[in-house]
């Protein structure tokens, strides 16, 4: 006896729309493995399932040929009578999927693997061909229960619907693409392309990611993915990107346990011999281009392997004893990642081209066709000499100073179209005889770099082989081994670059149509101490109230009235400062630029906005790695000192002291708007940004708009950008048309910041007293501001101590015997406002402050923001223009000065 249609029915929706998929999309993949399983927890046998599941779907009806018209019909009365309980038509529609994965050649019978409606009348003995009757009209069933899911806000999950295959076997075909038990897959594939719950991605550039990811996977789904059907490869990427909008990231918790496990990265040697008699300098060496080691975490300041240096993707350790046979592993600094040294008594090089790197670079393999370097130990002497007999390979002695001690190289060639027999089982022999390899760049993703700035391609491979580029012949690899910057190729365009080299290839993507904007729902403004409170700030958008801050600047007459930390001050303004914020007689053009409005250029500090755009956040080797790509590595620490200083006084990104290092954590802070004070409708945007956006914005705008630009003298300041309009509620309008945040108010961001924020004495007081100094064994140095530089070991109240490692700590000695830990433009700032030096001067429009002293990043960024340029140079001065004077009389006060007034 059988268990009944309804058992079966609400067991199935039980399997796939329980509680255990509430929210998560649904593919209702049926196969016979699935029925046995539901069948024993019916209390079916094993060997008895299949057929108790197909009678039961039979007995739906009293004529199994009326079964899809007469479902069809019930489902529609179900769900229009208010669908009480659960969907009655789930069984059949199981069924269907159930014909459609059994779906096969036969050949024997003469039944093509897609012939989907014998399968499906097999399942019913059914008699006849072809579709069976009312199964037209059974598709609105499928149509039904995923609105019927939607209605209930997916408490019963998504199932995930599209057409796959003929119009009437489209749905039931659509839920076999992806298999349950890719799933997880799939969710791997959008940690790995850093996507994030919530956020929209463009199909192209999810198509793209995709594709690349697939391309070195081997498993069912890159294998129906990786075919010349352009239509099913469009059809599973859609799949995926349906599963990817009902995402929630639910699987985050197995991925931090993943990530938290100690991951292993294999180093090799690299031998560099130089001068007449040369000399070796061996370094232990692992390249991490193509692994995400850098953490996004907060806390993850001080990331590096101890003794270890890193550049260009590369971390090098020389080795200055002999440690090349013993295995050795060295922790990362957060006990993450593990750089391993596997000990032997011998080595295999070849020359490092293929890898762009100098010298000769340790391998696993041996080519023809190749010289190799081979290093041993003296204890193999007997076996490397019958080895190089027996394999009848030439060998040269190599004489290198400096190998450790009991170590000998020899050169040794093999022939081309030679195969020998390897040394043991660490020496492998290689057919293929390639190697593909990626190096430098922009890199923004895994496997992928922005197309103005792609990596080095190293190749290495037969002498003479040609590699091609999506099927072009690009340039061919003379001498076996060869790296190529791919800039030199002139590739133009976006795409998904597949390098094929004989029958090995590599698939890249190279991108410069993001269009990116950092949503600021998705991100967490950075916390500062308030005049009241704490002020939440992204960049030049406020998210606190505003309302809530009392104006702090008045005018009557030739007085101006200050209130600061709730004491009021007066201060009487000479009759030739005339600095209004909307002075009629200052429009836009007044302001001393030179706009321009056409397609905006790229320079190298834009192109590495973009980069950082992209990245969203990093730590400081993600900011030197692409600064260096960008500048070179001439002066590089000073060139970081200067652009982070820049992207933080513009509001484009945030930055983080690591600890009481010289590094940085940064994040690059959401789009907005901020308001320019002047006669007209002007704004300055800050921010993420990439050129594609503002390409978009140039393309929508209309008469009610206009997109401008300036290009700073500085090449390490970014390109202003602004958006101007004829009147207020044009320019309002369209910024919430190009969803740009801005805060509303009669006021401009510079003023609403400059009012926001508390006086440096109450930032000073708040901090805890220190109540010893023990940094007996750190230089010390203190800040004389009559000399206006450090002195070392001066008497100064603020005191400078650095340690040898480069980590230095500020103490300022207080007129009141109190000491304070402080931030060293901090603390120059609190001892010359002690000792009442003269370094504000103001005339109309135009704040002059001294060159040796550094504001603080939000009183900073209240004067860059009436401009939305960078202070300029002028001898001793950093000049700030277009700086009303309520803005500059309340930041000078409240960072504890008087504001010199000039002619």
């Amino acid at each position: 006896m059988y268990q009944g249609y309804e058992k079966w029915n609400t067991a199935l929706f039980d399997y796939f729309f329980g509680k255990h998929n509430s929210q998560k999309v649904v593919y209702l993949y049926v196969n016979e493995e699935v029925i046995v399983k539901i069948g024993e927890e019916l209390g079916v046998t094993e060997e008895s399932a299949l057929n108790d599941f197909y009678l039961s779907v039979k007995s739906y009806t009293r004529d199994v040929n009326e079964l899809f018209e007469r479902a069809s019909v019930r489902g529609q009365r179900w769900f229009s009578q208010k669908d009480k309980g659960v969907p009655p038509f789930i069984a059949i529609i199981a069924l269907t999927v159930l014909a459609a994965v059994n779906m096969k050649a036969d050949s024997e019978n003469g039944i093509g693997g897609g012939n989907y409606y014998i399968r499906l009348r097999e399942l019913l003995d059914l008699k006849g061909n072809g579709r069976p009757k009312g199964f037209d009209n059974f598709q609105i069933l499928w149509e039904i229960l995923r609105d019927w899911q939607e209605l209930r806000n997916g408490e019963y999950g998504y199932i995930n619907i599209f057409e796959f295959g003929t119009k009437y076997t489209a749905y039931a075909r659509s839920q076999c693409l992806i298999k349950e038990t890719e799933r997880e897959q799939l969710h791997d594939f959008f940690y790995w392309a850093s996507y994030k719950p919530g956020t929209q991605i463009d199909f192209n550039y999810f198509f793209n990611h995709l594709e690349t990811y697939l391309s070195s996977r081997i498993n069912r789904l890159s294998r129906m993915f990786n075919t010349r059907d352009l239509a099913l490869k469009k059809t599973i990427a859609e799949t995926i990107h349906h599963e990817f909008k009902r995402w929630t990231g639910a699987t985050r918790e197995k991925q931090s346990e993943f990530m938290n496990k100690i991951k292993q990265f294999k180093l090799f040697l690299v031998l560099e011999a130089e001068g007449i008699i040369p000399t070796a300098k061996i370094s232990l060496n692992c390249m991490v281009d193509n692994e995400i080691l850098i953490s996004n975490k907060e806390d993850d300041y001080e990331f590096g392997f101890e003794g270890f240096t890193y550049r260009n993707n590369l971390f090098r350790k020389y080795v200055a004893e002999e440690i090349l046979n013993k295995s050795i592993g060295f922790d990362s600094s957060d006990k993450c990642y593990q750089l391993k040294h596997e000990g032997s008594n011998y080595f295999i090089f070849r020359r490092g081209q293929d890898k762009g790197l100098k010298g000769w670079v340790s391998r696993e393999d041996i080519l023809s066709g190749h010289e190799h370097l081979l290093l041993f130990n003296e204890k193999m002497n007997e076996e490397i000499g019958r080895w190089l007999t027996d394999q009848n390979i030439q060998a040269k002695s190599r004489n290198y100073k400096g190998l450790p001690e009991g170590w000998k190289g020899l050169s040794i060639l093999i022939p081309e179209n030679v195969k020998i027999i390897p040394l043991d089982s660490k020496m492998i022999w290689n057919d293929e005889n390639i190697s593909i390899h990626l190096s430098g760049g922009l890199k923004i993703g895994n496997l992928e770099w922005l197309l103005d700035a792609p990596p080095i391609l190293s190749i290495s491979a037969p002498p003479k082989t040609t590699v091609k580029i999506n099927g072009a012949e690009s340039f061919c690899v003379i001498d076996g081994a060869d790296s190529i910057d791919l800039r030199s190729l002139y590739l133009k365009y976006s795409d998904t670059f597949v390098v094929n080299v004989c029958n090995s290839s590599r698939t890249i993507i190279l991108r410069n149509d993001h269009e990116h904007q950092i949503l600021q729902e998705n991100f967490t403004p950075v916390t500062a101490q308030a005049i009241d409170g704490e002020l939440k700030i992204a960049g030049t958008f406020i998210y606190n109230n505003l309302d809530e801050f009392e104006n702090c600047f008045d005018m009557r007459g030739d007085t101006a009235i200050l209130t600061i930390d709730g004491k009021r001050y007066t201060r009487g303004i000479p009759p030739f400062i005339k600095a209004a914020p909307y002075d009629l007689e200052r429009g836009y053009r007044t302001l001393g630029m030179k706009y321009g409005n056409e397609e905006l250029p790229i320079r190298k500090i834009d192109l590495f906005l973009e980069y950082l755009t992209l990245r969203g956040e990093g730590n400081w080797n993600n900011f030197l790695k692409g600064l260096s790509w960008c500048f070179g590595d001439e002066q590089l620490r000073l060139k970081a000192y200067e652009v982070r200083q820049k992207l933080s006084q513009t509001g484009f990104v945030e930055f983080i002291r690591e600890g009481n290092t010289n590094n940085f954590y940064w994040k690059v802070i959401p789009t907005s708007a901020a308001i320019i004070p002047c006669a007209d409708p002007l704004v300055i945007i800050s921010g993420a940004r990439t050129r594609t956006m503002i390409k978009l914005w140039q393309d929508s705008a209309n008469d009610r708009f206009e997109i401008l630009w300036t290009v700073p003298t500085s090449d390490l300041e970014p390109i202003s950008v602004y958006i101007y309009s004829g009147n207020w509620s044009d320019l309002e309008e369209s910024l919430r048309n190009m969803k740009l945040p801005y805060n509303l108010g009669d006021d401009y961001f510079a003023y609403h910041l400059a009012k926001c924020l508390p006086s440096v004495v109450s930032l000073i007081n708040q901090d805890e007293e220190i109540l010893t100094v023990n940094y007996n064994n750190w230089d010390m140095k203190g800040w004389d501001t009559n000399l206006s530089k450090w002195v070392k070991n001066g008497s100064s109240r603020l005191k400078q101590y650095t340690s040898r490692f480069g980590d230095y700590i500020c103490v300022l000695h207080l007129p009141n015997g109190e000491k304070k830990q402080v931030d060293r433009d901090m603390g120059k700032l609190c001892l010359a406002s002690i000792e009442r030096k003269k370094l504000f001067f103001y005339r109309n429009h135009e704040l002059r402050v001294r060159t040796e002293y550094m504001l603080p990043e939000l009183f900073e960024r209240s004067f860059t923001a009436c401009l939305g340029k960078c202070p300029e140079r002028d001898k001793s001065y950093r000049v700030y223009r277009n700086v009303p004077l309520e803005v500059a009389l309340t930041i000078v006060h409240k960072l504890g000065f008087e504001l010199e007034f000039l002619r």
